[in-house]
């Protein structure tokens, strides 16, 4: 009886230390994975700061465009404004010079 007992002790200690030590391992691989974890998510975290600041330099490009569009386009409205002042003043030169020459 004894000697089952202690060999069945035995094997249960011997059962009970290999857990144990599946318990460290498997509570390493814990800790790495948590660590690659954060790792991962601090990465995660500059690339969405990486990103709304992207966001916010195209938002203030497209800005900048669309008002140089505006201001192209008044200037144009002004280029087409003087051209029409210039033919009608040189339609009035031509005019006065023709009833002089007849």
């Amino acid at each position: 009886y004894w000697k089952a007992s202690a060999a069945t002790r035995a094997k249960y200690e011997s059962q009970l230390s290999k857990l144990k030590a599946e318990n460290t391992r498997l509570s390493t691989a814990i800790q790495n994975a948590d660590a690659q974890f954060q790792t991962l998510r601090d990465a995660l975290q500059q690339a969405q700061l990486a990103r709304d600041r992207q966001a916010a330099e195209i938002t203030h490009w497209e800005t900048r465009a669309s008002e140089s569009a505006a201001r192209v386009s008044q200037l144009e409205t002004e280029l087409a404004t003087l051209a029409i002042e210039t033919s009608t003043n040189a339609l009035e030169q031509l005019k006065n010079t023709t009833r002089r020459v007849v």
